[in-house]
């Protein structure tokens, strides 16, 4: 068995800008499994940079054993009031989306 030491990193060394390279890194089917067994989803059909009204989504997922969409918005920075109010306009958009799909099959 091999042990290791940590290192601690500027993450800005490893991923330079968030969207080009860290959403880029994350959305590798091999980080979404990391990510599925970490979280216990099943995260599949995952697109970058989705336009959800005028904002946009780091990466947009389907968990396959709910069919529910799940929004991943990267921060590589510490978070703020806007990135909360992005994330809850872009949840309150995608909802408001299913909603009127689901009245027009009623």
């Amino acid at each position: 068995m091999n042990i290791g030491k940590l290192k601690e990193v500027d993450i800005r060394n490893l991923w330079k800008h968030e969207q080009y390279n860290f959403s880029e890194w994350l959305s590798h089917e091999e980080n979404i499994e990391e990510m599925n067994n970490i979280l216990g989803l099943t995260l599949t059909d995952v697109s970058k940079e989705v336009y959800v009204g005028s904002y946009r989504c780091d990466l947009v997922a389907i968990d396959e054993s709910t069919g529910i969409k799940v929004i991943i918005e990267n921060q590589l920075e510490d978070s703020n009031h806007d990135n909360y109010t992005e994330l809850i306009n872009e949840t309150i958009d995608i909802a408001s989306k299913r909603k009127k799909v689901f009245q027009k099959h009623i």
